[in-house]
Order: C-alpha cells, then structure tokens, then sequence
C-alpha cells in the first residue's frame, strides 16, 4: 500500500510536460483547474486529483502522508512550482 501511495505521489510530482513553462501553466490553469503557486517554506494540503507542476527546472518538493488521516501535504523547498487544483 505504502508504495502504490509513493509511486502515485511521485507521478503527481513529475506530470508536468516539456515547452514553454508560461505556456504550461496558462493553459494547465485554463483547462484543468485553478493555479495556486507554490511560496518556499509553506505547507500546502494537497487534495485528490490535485497536480503539482514545476515551475523551474529542477524545483524540490517536500511531500508527506499521513496514512492514518489520508492527508497529504507539499511543501516547496527551492525552485517554483504551482498546484493545479481540480
């Protein structure tokens, strides 16, 4: 279980395509859901079907899951990113 949970997580973390990432973002946000960008140092809750795209090249994502709750929080250590809500 522990691992499907980690292997869905990590899909989550690396979804976002190539090109233009102003491009990826407008259009992630206009087709998908709302854009909330990520600020450095502050915990986001992060819900089912929510996505997490980088926003830099190489950004690094804190992410933990409570198992016992089912709550899984991000939070941005460097880089920029921003969670696509769904």
């Amino acid at each position: 279980m522990k691992k499907y949970l980690f292997l869905s997580i990590v899909a989550v973390i690396f979804s976002a395509c190539g090109g233009s990432v102003d491009n990826n973002i407008k259009d992630s946000a206009s087709n998908l859901g709302t854009n909330e960008r990520m600020l450095t140092g502050v915990t986001y809750k992060i819900n089912s079907g929510d996505e997490i795209e980088k926003l830099s090249k190489n950004p690094q994502i804190e992410i933990n899951s409570n198992l016992k709750t089912g709550e899984t929080t991000a939070k941005l250590i460097s880089g920029e990113a921003a969670i696509i809500r769904h």
